[in-house]
């Protein structure tokens, strides 16, 4: 016998939302044997067993289309009534840097202080270097750029070459 005129009352508080929100479902089948609630928001479903009358809150965390489906058993005979949301993408959320009294610092500004401090600090360690390392970094780095020139170019390796020479010469004429 199928009798599908079994009532059953099937609501949900809101029908598009964003990612994150949460809905609330309503039920209510008085003659129902047994009550399921199944999920199904296209990549994963879920099946649960609740009682013929609830109140139920659910997360909704992934964009697209989420079935809801309630599968009452009433009679022998399973009677579904469906509903679907539709969660939206959440859009993204921009932060503001702010000084300390509140206002909005600029990117540009805040790299140029990123870079205030950061050759602060590279000076103040240059600083505690002794003398000899300090020559041989200078040095070092004269080396790499001609290596780097001479990469670049063939014809600009003399140069690269002539830079080192001509620093290890002013150091000695220096002292």
């Amino acid at each position: 016998m199928k009798n599908k005129n079994i009532p059953i009352d099937f609501t949900i508080d809101h029908t598009s939302v964003t990612e994150g929100d949460v809905v609330e479902l309503q039920w209510n089948a008085p003659n129902a044997e047994a009550v399921q609630l199944v999920l199904d928001n296209g990549v994963k479903s879920s099946r649960m067993e609740v009682p013929v009358t609830g109140i139920k809150k659910f997360r909704l965390n992934r964009s697209g289309k989420t079935k809801l489906i309630l599968e009452v058993t009433a009679n022998g005979n399973v009677i579904r009534r469906k509903l679907a949301v539709k969660v939206s993408k959440m859009r993204p959320v921009k932060a503001h840097v702010v000084d300390d009294r509140g206002n909005r610092v600029k990117p540009l500004a805040q790299l140029n202080e990123k870079w205030k401090a950061l050759r602060s600090r590279l000076r103040y360690s240059w600083g505690l270097l002794p003398e000899k390392k300090q020559f041989a970094y200078k040095v070092l780095g004269l080396i790499a750029m001609s290596m780097l020139l001479g990469a670049l170019s063939p014809k600009l390796a003399p140069l690269g070459l002539f830079l080192v020479v001509a620093y290890l010469a002013w150091t000695i004429l220096k002292r």
